[in-house]
């Protein structure tokens, strides 16, 4: 454990089993190293000093902080950008203009820090490149899959060439029925038998049916012998 004096350091027996007395990257200001150019962007700016310089592997130099205060107008916390740092002899890019390097950002993939550089558009599901254009995989699972959720969402459920729901539907505003052509717009069944419907023409037809039901105060029965009751 460190002792606090007039310096900060370790006891001897942490100093003799090799302990670190504290990790470069945790130390404001520090010179430490990142894998990827990418990585630059998730140091903390806590600690993150202005003019600091970072090593970064993958692209073979090293990289300068230039720190901008917030405006408190329009912005409201310190940012950070990365440019690379020539204050060694010369930057590791081979030109002599302003652009360094080419870096993937977001969906895309390749880059390079000399020589020719190319980006490629990284494909995620359901997504494919054709003849150098962007095109979505209709032939994916993920594709198909989204459709069947899709299918299977919401109250009606496609059933063969039409929508049907199993669910307790209830209205409490108006009802419009828009009559698309077919031969019979509105009906109801009782046990795949028609009871009552409305014709494409408008007419109100009630079915006869196999037995005469019980009388109902009120209610209109079409019998089979061509005749209407009337329930009192």
């Amino acid at each position: 454990m460190p002792l606090f004096g007039s310096k900060l350091e370790l006891t001897s027996a942490a100093s003799s089993s090799g302990t670190a007395l504290a990790d470069i990257e945790f130390i404001k200001g520090g010179f430490y190293t990142v894998a990827e150019y990418t990585s630059l962007a998730d140091i903390p700016i806590a600690r993150i000093s202005d003019g600091q310089i970072v090593w970064v592997e993958d692209a073979e130099a090293t990289y300068q902080a230039s720190i901008t205060q917030p405006d408190y107008v329009n912005t409201f916390s310190p940012s950070v950008s990365w440019s690379e740092f020539s204050g060694f002899g010369g930057g590791s890019g081979g030109g002599s203009g302003d652009i360094t390097a080419v870096v993937a950002g977001d969906g895309l993939s390749g880059g390079a820090f000399s020589g020719n550089a190319t980006l490629n558009v990284a494909t995620g599901s359901g997504i494919s490149i054709v003849s150098d254009t962007v095109t979505l995989d209709t032939g994916s699972t993920h594709f198909t899959n989204a459709l069947a959720a899709l299918n299977t969402a919401g109250i009606f459920k496609a059933t063969g060439s039409v929508y049907a729901t199993t669910n307790d539907l209830e209205i409490s505003g108006s009802l419009v029925m828009d009559y698309d052509g077919s031969t019979d717009p509105f009906k109801i069944q009782s046990a795949s038998i028609d009871t009552f419907k409305v014709t494409g023409e408008g007419v109100l037809q009630l079915i006869s049916q196999s037995g005469t039901p019980s009388a109902v105060a009120g209610g209109i029965y079409f019998g089979s012998d061509g005749n209407f009751y009337f329930g009192s």
